[in-house]
């Protein structure tokens, strides 16, 4: 039951994600034709900088309710007191990180002008909402009944997609922007407006879901709240250090950077770092429905089943990044233009382009993916706090390599830094965990995998260069040959005897 209530959970929001995504990746084709390059640019960097302060405001107590809430299912009563205080502390850290996140742009270069201060305003509350909507799912997480995500977070993101369809083809269209350029500030804010009224309908819909479902007592008892951030802040702080070494890229960019190209730059490097970003989102559900089951093993101190759920969920994780990595390589250049346009991979315009940052950070994924399945490990144990110095060292070789790096290589060096980052914190969060919890992990079968994504990409590379398609068609055919190979890679796993090695 365990195990169906997983899949079930993370096939609802995967689902979810994928309307997510399709969604996001129109709103990246509309918007990097309609808005200028600095335009995008702007537009990147403002939910960017929010997204930090999203997880001050956070402070890990998403994650830390869902262990909560887990652990006393059976008791109704305190399942009620444990939510309605986390959702109440987090409702006001959200409205603080709002004005916060104003105040410092005020003062922070490319951010301190009347267009980005209101965009931060917009993107801020967008934030807000983003918080109590995800407060709500913590608790559908808790009892693994988050279902309800695949419908609220698919109208939300589709009421955002009309929303700006409207803008850009009826009421403000590119020729008519053209003719008036004076009303370029005007319709920027109203794309952004767009972005909060989807917000707002996602959040109205999860709140009409579970509240009538589940009884939710708002409260603040102190004692009880000050012993809960006293445990989740060195997870919450390792969070922040997490996102700061992944996010502080861009907002360097915008500072180091000359103003004259700061924006055009994070534009060229935020297409491709938007799309690593999606892909890494997959793994992020996978283990938020992962946890709870993870939790019960360690609260029953079942050892076994812990390292056999362990070393399953990284056999996955690391199959999925291998898929995404290699679409990265084989067919990166045909994604940006279907997803983009030209001008974003133009050498002929700018020294470095988007498909140089992509073909960088395409690696990012496996490494990634094993970094956030070790962090879950250690939530799941309640030792989050051995992560702190893990990610503060991360965070500091992330921003003392982007300073010295950035005015030479631009955005290509944030690309490097950020695999780097990825790859010193899965080494050091799967040594972390095996000093918690004996796991054993298929490396050999990894290998495997690794050398067939190899091949699978020079295989699948070298035939569209043969049929010289249209970058859609390319795109096209390049998934379904990858498809068919990975499926492929799977069929030994029909032998017992295979399937007894590599799931444990």
């Amino acid at each position: 039951m365990a195990d169906f209530r997983v899949f079930s959970n993370a096939s609802a929001q995967i689902a979810g994600k994928l309307i997510t995504v399709a969604t996001s990746i129109l709103l990246l084709k509309i918007l990097t034709n309609y808005l200028t390059i600095e335009e995008y640019g702007l537009y990147g960097k403002v939910y960017n900088y929010l997204s930090i302060f999203a997880v001050i405001a956070d402070t890990g107590l998403y994650t830390m309710a869902i262990r909560e809430i887990s652990a006393c299912r059976d008791d109704p009563e305190k399942a009620e007191k444990i939510f309605g205080n986390i959702f109440a502390i987090r409702a006001i850290f959200g409205i603080v990180a709002v004005f916060l996140a104003l105040g410092i742009a005020a003062f922070l270069p490319g951010y301190d002008s009347t267009l980005a201060l209101a965009a931060v305003a917009f993107a801020g509350v967008f934030t807000f909402f983003g918080i109590i909507n995800s407060s709500l799912l913590s608790l559908l997480q808790a009892y693994q009944r988050s279902e309800f995500s695949l419908v609220s977070t698919s109208i939300g993101k589709i009421a955002n997609l009309l929303s700006i369809l409207l803008i850009v083809f009826v009421l403000v269209p590119a020729a008519t922007l053209d003719a008036h350029p004076e009303w370029r500030l005007w319709v920027f804010l109203a794309i952004m407006g767009a972005g909060l009224l989807g917000n707002v309908i996602m959040t109205t819909l999860t709140a009409l879901y579970t509240l009538p479902r589940y009884r939710i007592r708002i409260g603040l008892d102190s004692r009880y709240i000050v012993d809960l951030l006293r445990r989740a802040a060195p997870y919450g702080l390792a969070l922040f250090l997490g996102v700061v070494y992944f996010k502080v890229d861009i907002i360097m960019l915008s500072i180091l950077e000359p103003r004259a190209i700061a924006d055009v730059s994070v534009a060229l490097y935020s297409v491709p770092m938007k799309i690593v970003e999606v892909g890494m989102m997959v793994s992020t559900l996978f283990l938020n429905s992962l946890l709870p089951v993870l939790t019960r093993h360690v609260e029953g101190d079942d050892a076994p089943g812990f390292a056999r759920t362990f070393r399953r969920a990284s056999l996955v994780l690391v199959f999925g990044a291998l898929f995404l990595s290699a679409c990265v390589f084989a067919f990166g250049r045909e994604i940006l233009i279907v997803l983009s346009n030209t001008a974003y991979i133009d050498d002929t315009l700018y020294t470095f382009t988007s498909l140089d940052a992509f073909h960088i950070a395409g690696g990012v994924f496996i490494v990634a993916f094993l970094g956030q399945l070790a962090t879950f490990g250690l939530v799941a144990h309640g030792v989050q706090s051995r992560l702190l110095a893990l990610n503060f060292l991360l965070a500091l070789v992330n921003i003392v390599g982007n300073f010295f790096l950035i005015p030479v290589f631009s955005f290509l060096w944030s690309a490097g830094m950020t695999v780097v980052s990825q790859v010193l914190l899965a080494v050091g969060g799967l040594w972390l965990v095996s000093r918690t919890a004996r796991i054993s992990i298929p490396y050999g079968c990894m290998l495997v995998f690794l050398g067939w994504t190899v091949g699978s990409v020079f295989v699948v590379r070298h035939v569209l260069d043969a049929l010289a398609l249209s970058p859609f068609f390319s795109l096209v055919v390049g998934w379904v040959m990858l498809l068919a190979l990975f499926a492929l890679a799977l069929s030994p796993l029909v032998s017992g005897r295979m399937r007894k090695y590599v799931l444990g």
